[in-house]
């Protein structure tokens, strides 16, 4: 297959050239067009099936902002009132942001709204939206957005728990207890990262009383949601993380109370739900011989259990960012 480069496109360059030479000089016609909508719209016969004639113009032209591209088209065709809005330059403009079908145009960055034709650019872009460069940049640009949320989640939570020796942080104390485990598909951290998880942090955790709460927080992975951290609530007031908690997403496992009561249980251990990539959801095994209901996606999914060594303290180990649990 020919190499198609996603960050130079010479015809989409020259769009944004040409814009930059017409820059102050084009037809304002369309917000002309959205003042005079506003200001001297007729008053209509009411239309009994059309609820939209009854909003405000202005909450019209947000909702038309709002909406995918194709999904204007069918506002325009469902509703009378929609279709006699004039599409404004501030409603092209807006295909160009975060969330809209050309985001990826980072070019459009930076062009001041009332100073370009965004008509113009959009209708020009579209017309390259097929192209191999295009299409390559799209799919890069989608990949990127995964990873822009990952490092947002990294640089916003910290990962909780007592240093271990790990791939990352080779002169952390290395744990010499012996560890039930239970794991995705796991490769060494130097192997490509096409297939499977790598361990490259690892934290530990432990558990000295009894446990009434257990909460989960999940993170989001081109579109699929693993474990990335979990909160220990213990009877004597104490809080015990492992990974990355985000404290107002986190799920209770035992909402109801029927696994731990409210003074508190010993935890026997864990049945997991795990894909090659990591653990998917997590139900918990109570030492009062109780099992809670799922938390997380696991129909389908293939399940394990993990058992805890018990003694007078519980320990927990993960390795990160994988879905690697490890207790004894």
């Amino acid at each position: 297959m020919e190499y198609s480069d996603p960050l130079n496109i010479p015809s989409l360059q020259e769009i944004f050239q040409q814009t930059f030479k017409k820059a102050g000089g084009f037809n304002k016609k369309n917000d002309a067009d959205e003042a005079a909508w506003t200001n001297e719209t007729p008053l209509k016969a009411l239309n009994p099936t059309d609820c939209f004639q009854l909003f405000p113009t202005e909450i019209m032209y947000d909702i038309l902002v709002c909406l995918p591209s194709k999904d204007v088209l069918n506002a325009k065709l469902a509703s009378a009132t929609f279709a006699a809005l004039p599409l404004t330059n501030t409603f092209w403009a807006s295909r160009f942001q975060r969330g809209s079908e050309f985001h990826c145009v980072f070019e459009a960055q930076g062009l001041q709204t009332k100073d370009s034709d965004w008509e113009a650019i959009y209708l020009s872009v579209k017309s390259l939206q097929k192209t191999p460069s295009f299409k390559n940049r799209r799919r890069i640009w989608k990949l990127l957005l995964l990873v822009e949320e990952l490092h947002g989640r990294l640089i916003s939570a910290e990962l909780k728990g007592t240093t271990s020796h790990s791939f990352f942080e080779p002169d952390a104390p290395k744990d010499k207890r012996s560890w039930n485990l239970a794991s995705a598909v796991l490769y060494q951290p130097d192997i490509y990262f096409d297939y499977g998880c790598r361990s490259l942090f690892a934290r530990t955790v432990d558990i000295t009383c009894k446990v009434t709460g257990v909460f989960l927080t999940f993170a989001r992975f081109n579109s699929t949601k693993y474990v990335s951290g979990i909160r220990f609530q213990q009877c004597n007031g104490v809080n015990s993380s492992l990974g990355y908690v985000v404290s107002d997403e986190e799920i209770e496992m035992d909402v109801d109370g029927s696994v731990l009561s409210k003074d508190g249980c010993g935890i026997f251990g864990f049945y997991l739900a795990i894909d090659s990539r990591g653990v998917r959801a997590l139900s918990l095994l109570a030492s009062n011989g109780k099992v809670s209901t799922w938390v997380g996606e696991h129909y389908g999914i293939p399940k394990t259990r993990l058992l805890l060594n018990h003694g007078d303290v519980l320990s927990l180990k993960a390795g990160f960012d994988v879905g690697r649990f490890y207790a004894s």
